[in-house]
């Protein structure tokens, strides 16, 4: 019989002073705000913990002019407890000798290269600040797209016409040229207002984009029949990936987005009260009933007796992070064609809004306004064909009787 693994338990500190080190960094759990926790050894030592579940040291300070400073040492477990309290003591030896660290690293940075800037953005904003996908996303971008057009140019020097000549060069990926520039102008934003570029010098303010077609597609009834009987085959076939099949049925009971479904913990689960709490998500965090079908899904998937995660990864600490492969190989056995794991999401909140309103499809969506749900909602075409001949029989009813004689 094979031994479980003890889940982790975590908790979150309040105005303790600990000694920091793996062991107790591995046990601090998120919570909706940013806090910090204080290294019992060096005062001025802190652990930054950000509700996205990112840790990272910080060195909080005075400069000799009396100003309260902060400066990242580094993110967790990049570096562990002990280098970074050793980085604490010799930057606070260079305070006591009238240096200020973050005033030396601004001034390092204006020499930087684009590419350069961009990792200190990513270390210092983006990991802390961003939810780990959106991360991802940025790097892979910064690391395809970005950096061999413009990565080698100083800071300083990145123009307009660079910007104009990378979006020419992917004029066949607009989509990609669109995320790109934006990512570009967020970095140069984030560079001004650090105080690494003079305040209105974003060359790519104002840039126009390409225009973007929606991409959205809603599955048929024959089409989620199909992922069903997919699904079934395979959880037979490759049991190893049950609990990704598991969170994409899940997806298309709740119409949840992917981070949230795979974030999902067994403590947000309240069978009493028949709800569902979404506790980290994209905007706030948001409830949902449990609805009958989702209580019978959550009851065959059984991780509750080893692990904390609804849907664990290979290590039952922690939770699946991608079942992009698992929806490809549904996808492949149902014949849907390139349609996306996203287009699940679409088609709930479509049907939500076609079959109730569109104030409940944002509560569902976790939307924080109507017109974030308007970009998901669109028409079944059966549904859209019932609701044209209604009103066309409705009309026609009284425009064409006073004129019958005309089209007869």
């Amino acid at each position: 019989m094979p031994i479980k693994k003890r889940a982790v338990r975590k908790y979150i500190p309040r105005n303790e002073r600990l000694r920091l080190c793996r062991k107790l960094i591995d046990t601090l759990d998120a919570d909706q705000t940013d806090y910090l926790v204080k290294d019992k050894a060096v005062p001025k030592l802190h652990l930054k913990v950000t509700p996205t579940g990112g840790k990272s040291y910080l060195l909080r300070y005075r400069t000799p002019d009396g100003l309260t400073k902060k400066l990242k040492l580094g993110n967790h477990p990049d570096i562990n407890s002990t280098i970074a309290r050793n980085m604490a003591l010799e930057h606070l030896s260079r305070i006591a000798q009238g240096h200020d660290p973050a005033a030396d690293r601004k001034s390092s940075r204006r020499c930087l290269t684009f590419q350069m800037y961009a990792q200190s953005f990513l270390d210092d904003y983006a990991s802390i600040q961003l939810r780990e996908t959106t991360v991802r996303d940025y790097r892979n971008l910064i690391h395809r797209v970005i950096n061999p057009a413009i990565g080698q140019k100083a800071l300083t020097a990145v123009s307009r016409p660079d910007l104009i000549r990378l979006q020419k060069q992917l004029h066949g990926t607009p989509y990609q040229a669109n995320r790109a520039l934006g990512l570009i102008g967020r970095i140069l934003n984030y560079a001004e207002a650090s105080g690494d570029l003079p305040r209105g010098t974003n060359p790519a303010q104002g840039l126009r984009k390409f225009p973007e077609h929606g991409r959205a597609r809603l599955f048929t009834t024959d089409e989620m029949q199909r992922i069903g009987e997919a699904i079934s085959h395979l959880t037979l076939t490759k049991p190893h990936a049950k609990f990704a099949y598991s969170a994409i049925i899940f997806l298309f009971l709740t119409g949840c987005r992917t981070s949230e479904a795979l974030r999902l913990r067994w403590e947000d689960i309240d069978y009493e009260r028949k709800i569902l709490w979404f506790q980290k998500t994209k905007t706030v965090p948001r409830k949902q009933p449990l609805t009958t079908e989702l209580s019978g899904l959550l009851a065959r998937i059984g991780s509750n007796d080893y692990s904390h995660w609804v849907f664990p990864g290979r290590d039952p600490a922690r939770h699946l992070v991608d079942i992009s492969k698992s929806w490809s190989t549904i996808r492949a056995r149902a014949n849907l064609g390139a349609a996306r794991l996203h287009d699940i999401r679409h088609t709930v909140i479509s049907d939500i809004a076609n079959t109730v309103d569109v104030s409940t499809a944002a509560d569902v969506g976790g939307h924080r306004s109507i017109q974030s749900t308007l970009r998901y909602v669109h028409g079944h075409q059966d549904t859209t064909t019932r609701a044209l001949q209604t009103a066309a029989t409705k009309h026609g009813e009284l425009l064409l009787r006073t004129n019958r004689r005309n089209y007869l």
